[in-house]
């Protein structure tokens, strides 16, 4: 069966629009202060072994300080499926860490080696961000 080229070209132009339209939302946020320079002053720093709830459809706490090294644990405690992503906006970063689906009482674990900002998103709701702040231990 061959498809007709006027069908063809209209697939490609969704396809395109789509792709820009991502494009353009990454570069917008570049530009509205997605800085991971934050104030970690009062804020404890953990050491060891510590779990992240997932409640609400929300990360919590929203951002952690730890020494590198440290074991991370997030818990789904939402009726719903999340992911813990490394990136912002349900946008992954290229080679980040990557729970995949974690469904209602689903957890995971991610050990943070070096020093450094580490934000991360569900990718199924691009709402829920939070960061993990790794210092020198």
């Amino acid at each position: 069966m061959k498809i007709p080229k006027s069908v063809l070209l209209e697939t490609a132009l969704i396809i395109g629009a789509a792709v820009l339209f991502k494009v353009v939302l990454v570069l917008l946020n570049a530009q509205v202060g997605t800085s991971t320079t934050i104030d970690t002053t009062g804020l404890p720093v953990y050491s060891g072994h510590v779990t992240i709830a997932i409640s609400n459809q929300e990360f919590r706490p929203a951002i952690i300080v730890v020494t590198a090294g440290t074991k991370v644990t997030w818990i789904n405690h939402d009726p719903m499926a999340h992911t813990v992503t490394e990136g912002q906006d349900a946008s992954p970063v290229l080679h980040g860490f990557n729970s995949n689906l974690l469904t209602s009482g689903q957890s995971w674990s991610y050990v943070f080696k070096a020093p450094g900002t580490y934000m991360y998103t569900c990718e199924v709701h691009p709402s829920m961000n939070a960061r993990v702040i790794v210092k020198k231990a």
